[in-house]
């Protein structure tokens, strides 16, 4: 999986290019096994409006802009972070807040737009200096769910080892 995943995170083509077919009907899947078919999987659903509405949570996430970050999720959308904790989708701003503050000029653009049977997969980069002045970037991927301009549900993954590197080494305790 691990394989499968490293070319996609890294925007290249997978197998000389080629494109896997639309698995459908798959029946229960675990989270993991579902981001890769999700990556793997080109060719199904995930329309325009998908696309858009997903091009629009990007451009209100480089504006640090939350009302509209989360009025682009249905009522009932759910988040899920990169450190794993899911909820409605009002918990983008604890989620972004800690990242923001460590890389304020933070940005995050789509690198690779993927559909898939229930939505869209795409891989993405953040850009930016710490607060420290170092340049840092951290890729990941994030599984998009909805219908027409509204997300059901976006789970984002990631290494956030990039962004370990950029906190002060923490005191040690004398005991």
């Amino acid at each position: 999986m691990a394989n499968l995943l490293r070319p996609l995170l890294a925007g290249q083509k997978t197998q000389a290019g080629s494109r896997p077919r639309c698995n459908r009907g798959t029946g229960r899947v675990f989270v993991l096994v579902l981001v890769a078919i999700a990556a793997a999987t080109t060719g199904c659903r995930g329309g325009a409006d998908l696309r858009q509405t997903l091009r629009d949570w990007v451009a209100a996430w480089n504006r640090r802009d939350l009302p509209t970050l989360n009025r682009v999720f249905l009522p009932n959308g759910t988040f899920t972070g990169f450190d794993g904790k899911t909820g409605p989708a009002v918990v983008q701003r604890a989620a972004f807040a800690g990242l923001w503050a460590l890389v304020p000029d933070a940005q995050l653009r789509i690198v690779r737009w993927l559909p898939t049977e229930r939505g869209m997969a795409v891989t993405w980069i953040i850009e930016g200096k710490s607060v420290s002045g170092l340049a840092t970037s951290l890729r990941g991927l994030c599984v998009a769910e909805g219908s027409g301009t509204k997300l059901a549900a976006l789970r984002c993954y990631s290494d956030v080892t990039p962004l370990l590197r950029l906190l002060p080494p923490r005191p040690s305790s004398s005991t």
